[in-house]
């Protein structure tokens, strides 16, 4: 008897042992890839992706690739789906004005339509598995 019920404790608790619990998020994908302005990399920056219903992932951008995409754990990737790209790249303090755009504080590098996903027109198709993407903001 003693036996039969330690099988069967066993049986029960050998698989939240092992792991074999589903993921508590969504599938992801995972993000690679460049970034680059009238066709000059960007050195430095961040990327938003915005799926609907979906968390919004984060991503880095470090000389001209997209690094680091990030929903719930570094790196981990962005939400299946349609995405809504933003792009942020933030000018230095010693920029020329003549190279910048500016909104109240912000000054940027890009222009600031790429700033918003609603108004930046990038979109890019996620999918479970590598995404690499190639923007090119002009």
């Amino acid at each position: 008897m003693r036996t039969t019920t330690f099988i069967l404790l066993f049986a029960l608790v050998l698989p939240t042992l092992s792991g074999c619990k589903q993921s508590e998020h969504p599938a992801l994908g995972k993000i690679s890839g460049t970034v680059s302005y009238r066709g000059k990399p960007v050195e430095a920056g961040t990327l938003l992706f915005e799926v609907r219903g979906a968390r919004t992932a984060y991503g880095k951008i470090v000389a001209g690739k997209i690094v680091e995409v990030t929903t719930y754990k570094t790196g981990d990737g962005a939400p299946l789906g349609t995405a809504r790209i933003a792009v942020f790249v933030p000018a230095p303090e010693d920029a020329p004005p003549a190279e910048t755009f500016q909104r109240d504080l912000f000054t940027s590098l890009v222009p600031l339509k790429y700033g918003d996903p609603n108004t930046s027109g990038l979109t890019h198709e996620i999918v479970a598995g590598d995404n690499v993407l190639a923007i090119d903001m002009q």
